[in-house]
C-alpha cells in the first residue's frame, strides 16, 4: 500500500512543464459530457415520475445514461493522465501511409521533447493497425521520468470517454525498473488533413497494477441456479434506473453470490 512517503514521482526535464501541463490524477479530469449526461438523466427521472403506468415499462427499458455504468466511472477516475506539453501540428494525405509531424516553439531543443513517427514495418506487417488509423505510429517524448515504489507496474491504455477521436493511444505495460521514461505512443485516426494537437490534451492513461499480480486460473460453467441469475440481472436493471441506487449495496450482494460458487 502506498503511504503519504511513498509516492509515485514524475520529474520533467523541461523547464516549466511540470507546472503549466502537469501530470493529473484521473479523477480530475473535466469531461463536459458528464454534465450534460447528468441533467439529461434528472430530466429522464422527472418524466418517469409523470409516465402512465402502462408505459412505464418500455420507457425505463429504453433508457441507458453512460455517466451512470459503474464499470466507467471507475476507469475514468483511477490512475494518472499524461498531457501533451507542446503544441504539434499532424498532416496526412488519405492513403494511410504519409504521416508529418511539426512541433511549435519547442520549449527546448534536444531529445527532451520530441514528437517522431515509426516505420509501418515496426508493428502492421505483424499486428494490423486499426482499418481507421494511418499505419505509422507517433511517438511522444514528453520529457518526463518517474520514481515509483518498485511493487507497482502501470497499465497504458487510452483517454477513453473523453471526445477526442482523432487519436487513441495503444494499450500496454511499462515496467519503470526497466524503462521509467514516459513516453506516449498514438495511433493517428484523422487519414488525411491538418489537426493541431494542443498542449494540455490528454494523450495517455497510467494506471498502477501490482507487480505481483496474480491471475487466477479460469473455469467457463454453465449457471444452474436460476434464482441467482434472475436475482442478479434484477439487481442491474434496478441499479441502471435508481436514482439513489448505493454501490457498497451492489458490491455486498455480489460477494454473497460470489461465495456460493467456492
Amino acid at each position: 500500500m502506498f503511504s503519504k512517503k511513498n509516492k509515485i514521482k514524475f520529474y520533467n526535464r523541461i523547464p516549466s512543464i511540470a507546472e503549466t501541463y502537469p501530470i493529473i490524477e484521473a479523477k480530475n479530469v473535466k469531461r463536459p459530457w458528464l454534465e450534460k449526461n447528468g441533467k439529461d438523466l434528472g430530466e429522464f427521472l422527472d418524466n418517469v415520475k409523470k409516465c402512465p403506468i402502462s408505459k412505464l415499462r418500455d420507457v425505463v427499458g429504453n433508457s441507458a445514461f453512460i455517466s451512470r455504468c459503474p464499470g466507467i466511472r471507475q476507469f475514468m477516475n483511477t490512475g494518472y493522465i499524461i498531457t501533451n506539453p507542446v503544441d504539434f501540428y499532424v498532416e496526412t494525405y488519405g492513403d494511410r501511409s504519409r504521416i508529418e509531424v511539426a512541433a511549435i516553439n519547442p520549449p527546448v531543443e534536444g531529445d527532451k521533447f520530441k514528437v517522431s513517427v515509426h516505420p509501418e514495418s515496426q508493428m502492421d506487417p505483424y499486428s494490423a493497425m486499426p482499418l481507421n488509423s494511418v499505419k505509422k505510429a507517433l511517438k511522444i517524448t514528453t520529457g518526463w521520468n518517474m520514481v515509483c515504489p518498485k511493487d507497482y507496474l502501470f497499465l497504458v491504455t487510452s483517454v477513453y470517454y473523453n471526445n477526442e477521436p482523432r487519436f487513441t493511444s495503444p494499450s500496454g505495460i511499462l515496467d519503470p525498473l526497466i524503462s521509467n521514461q514516459v513516453n506516449v505512443f498514438l495511433y493517428w485516426n484523422v487519414l488525411e488533413g491538418r489537426e493541431l494537437v494542443k498542449a494540455g490534451t490528454p494523450i495517455a492513461q497510467y494506471i498502477p497494477i501490482p507487480r505481483n499480480l496474480i491471475q487466477p486460473e479460469i473455469e467457463c460453467l454453465y449457471m444452474e441456479d436460476q434464482y441467482l441469475f434472475d436475482a442478479a440481472r434484477n439487481l442491474m436493471h434496478n441499479y441502471r434506473t435508481d436514482a439513489g441506487r448505493d454501490n457498497g449495496s451492489m458490491r455486498e450482494f455480489f460477494s454473497k453470490i460470489f461465495k456460493k460458487f467456492y
